[in-house]
């Protein structure tokens, strides 16, 4: 180790709650340094729609008007069940600014997030991985490694990332937003637990010509999930929930392949498409062009044990991760970054106690626990038509909304928090 540097507060992990944490505080003339194993924003991702309560937040920041013009509104919420159109939400019903949910790809969203980072003088430290973060009475220290791609490999070209250099940087305060292997959730001695089962999606990314969509299409039957978004350039996104069993068997069956990242998935054909649209939704008649990209993903419905004390914290899905439909984990996250980077700015500059980082702490291992872990919701009205006390399990993670807004929407439904 070479040198070490100083900061008010590390955050591990630039992504999307990452780089808002990143801001709020660089704003509050927080000193603040970024990091990511990554060595740039994300290319392809599930998240792909902000919530209006996320909108909203954004406006606060700026960020919202490029974002608004640039992405897809989604004004209604058509529920399916099996064959039949059972109920539309109307997203004008919430009122305020932003009656709608926005959707655009998340890297559209860590573009702006990082363009504005950088005017206030702080850039994301790509490949650059966090190891051996150590928490102490008065902040903590981790040991940083700069990473550098290695090509090479003879007929088949071999990428591999190696440490260039590493340093050590001491904070007095570290944001953990650095995702499933959160490192800085394993300093805090946290354990990340299923909470429920798993789900596997289908999803397929394609062309599809024709009017502008405004809304999204949820369909729950038996025991399985597909939702439909419209996208930006007439394109469509269907999501189908498969059987895992289903998927392995079609998967040694196929001699096709089909590539994305370092995973093959050989199976996601148009022809799959077509056939999981005819079984799921033989209503959908919009044209299928050409195949963007497709991917299976499995969704894990993890929480962790804590989300912090004492000089760390985390925030988005280093202590969450939710069902996809909803799209929930994401916007919570960003949230929870915008609350704890606030406070955080209170109580390094004297003007709030440690008390508000522990409340925060305290108010999301609850909020998550109720979404996540309770049986009990959502609770079920006797006005609640059949469909909706069958499904009301599904649709608590499926609603595309957060914060203040969910129990409304959930409230059309005859459900409640």
């Amino acid at each position: 180790m070479t040198q070490t540097t100083e900061t008010d507060v590390l955050v591990v992990g630039a992504g999307p709650a990452g780089m808002l944490a990143a801001l709020v505080l660089a704003r509050q003339g927080i000193k603040t340094q970024i990091f990511d194993e990554e060595w740039r924003t994300t290319g392809r991702s599930y998240a792909l729609a902000l919530h209006p309560s996320t909108l909203a937040l954004l406006a606060e920041l700026g960020l919202d008007r490029d974002l608004v013009a640039h992405g897809q509104r989604v004004e209604r919420i058509g529920i399916h069940v099996g064959h039949r159109r059972e109920h539309t939400l109307e997203l004008s019903q919430l009122g305020g600014d932003f009656p709608f949910v926005l959707v655009l790809p998340q890297q559209a969203l860590e573009d702006a997030l990082e363009a504005e980072l950088e005017k206030t003088g702080v850039n994301v430290h790509w490949s650059h991985r966090g190891d051996d973060l150590v928490l102490g009475s008065e902040g903590c220290r981790a040991t940083i490694d700069k990473l550098s791609k290695q090509s090479g490999g003879y007929g088949v070209a071999a990428s591999n990332w190696l440490v260039e250099k590493s340093f050590g940087i001491q904070a007095r305060y570290v944001v953990g937003t650095d995702g499933y292997r959160s490192t800085v959730r394993r300093a805090l001695g946290g354990e990340f637990p299923e909470v429920q089962p798993a789900d596997v999606f289908a999803v397929f990314e394609y062309a599809s010509a024709g009017e502008p969509r405004h809304d999204m299409t949820l369909v729950v039957d038996d025991a399985k999930t597909s939702v439909l978004w419209p996208l930006p350039n007439e394109r469509h996104r269907w999501s189908f929930q498969i059987d895992d069993d289903a998927f392995q068997e079609r998967r040694r069956k196929s001699r096709l392949a089909m590539q994305v990242g370092a995973e093959s998935y050989p199976h996601l054909t148009p022809e799959y498409l077509r056939e999981l649209v005819r079984e799921r939704a033989p209503w959908y008649e919009a044209p299928i062009g050409n195949l963007a990209w497709s991917v299976e993903v499995r969704f894990e419905r993890r929480l962790t044990t804590t989300f912090g004390g004492g000089h760390a914290y985390l925030a988005g899905d280093a202590g969450h991760m939710a069902a996809p439909v909803g799209v929930q984990s994401m916007n919570a996250g960003l949230a929870e970054a915008h609350t704890l980077a606030t406070r955080l700015g209170g109580v390094i500059h004297r003007t709030a106690s440690y008390a508000t980082l522990d409340a925060y702490a305290a108010e999301q291992l609850s909020t998550w626990k109720q979404l996540l872990a309770s049986p009990n919701l959502p609770k079920v009205g006797e006005d609640a038509p059949p469909w909706a006390k069958e499904h009301a399990r599904r649709l608590l993670g499926a609603i595309p909304a957060s914060g203040n807004e969910l129990a409304p929407l959930l409230g059309k439904l005859g459900l409640s928090l």
